[in-house]
């Protein structure tokens, strides 16, 4: 339906009405998880949007986008970019709700380049909006972000505590697939700590919730996280099983963060399993 309204747009010459199609092509790739089609639509509707004079209301949602689609490839630096700015566009107008949302994405962004002061600020920005304007989704999505990077500063019990208050308001909000994620990236804050049991039970859920909901986002490197268990506890060989089975899940969704993770767990299994099996190791390192 999109690429036919873009071709009645295109018939006649619309740009406003382009730029808006070539947004929503982007934001429903970007929701079935094809990053690489996201941007590229993304960054066509923000050229447009700045084409036709580049205002808050045009650029706003595009540069939303951008901001979630490297946030969620892993690329730090080009999130905090577009997050930032977007978080000022959605103040300057008043839409509280996506405000509070992009500062949650900004706060993983800054959690992720180890900018953790600055993550915690946005986080707790985000939060603090979430709750002034009652919507649940938005508030159980930035205590997530606050819990992940709260994990990764191994800081376990504040983490914990985070992710137990998302939980709440995703159960609230009937938002399983937001579960699926607080399972998954808490799972990855205990195996952090070496807490392996709670780890493993957090990781088992997660994968389980996304067999019924029916999705892979960032599966590869649940499934990963996993593997690593296994090497913890002293079996490489079941260990190199599972990091195979997360670097195809990885490979067949084409998210080159989750495939990234699963081959430095797979490296270090290597070397657990076979000590002179360098080259291996480095090549999946490499």
């Amino acid at each position: 339906n999109l690429a036919e309204a873009r071709t009645l747009a295109e018939s006649l010459g619309d740009q406003l009405a382009l730029c808006q199609i070539e947004y929503w092509i982007g934001r429903t790739n970007y929701v079935l998880g094809r990053f690489e089609a996201g941007v590229g639509h993304a960054e066509q509707a923000l050229a447009m949007a700045e084409a036709l004079g580049g205002d808050d209301t045009t650029t706003a949602s595009p540069i939303n986008l951008l901001a979630r689609i490297h946030c969620l490839r892993g690329e730090a630096r080009e999130a905090i970019a577009y997050a930032s700015r977007n978080v000022e566009q959605m103040h300057r107008l008043g839409n509280r709700i996506e405000e509070a949302a992009i500062s949650g994405v900004l706060a993983f962004a800054y959690g992720l380049h180890g900018d953790f002061p600055q993550a915690f600020e946005a986080a707790d920005h985000g939060i603090e909006l979430a709750r002034k304007v009652e919507h649940l989704p938005t508030q159980a999505a930035c205590l997530h972000f606050r819990g992940v990077a709260k994990g990764w500063h191994g800081e376990l019990a504040e983490s914990v505590a985070n992710f137990e208050e998302a939980l709440a308001c995703a159960d609230k909000a009937g938002d399983v697939f937001r579960k699926y994620l607080i399972y998954g990236w808490r799972g990855e804050a205990y195996l952090i700590a070496e807490q392996i049991d709670a780890a493993e039970a957090d990781l088992t859920r997660c994968l389980a919730l996304g067999d019924q909901i029916g999705t892979t986002f960032h599966r590869g490197a649940f499934q990963a996280f996993l593997a690593r268990i296994r090497l913890l506890e002293g079996k490489p060989d079941e260990a190199l099983r599972t990091s195979d089975q997360a670097l195809k899940i990885a490979a067949d969704t084409a998210q080159d963060w989750s495939r990234s993770i699963a081959l430095r767990i797979r490296a270090e299994t290597l070397l657990a399993a076979d000590a002179s099996n360098v080259a291996n190791a480095e090549h999946a390192i490499r």
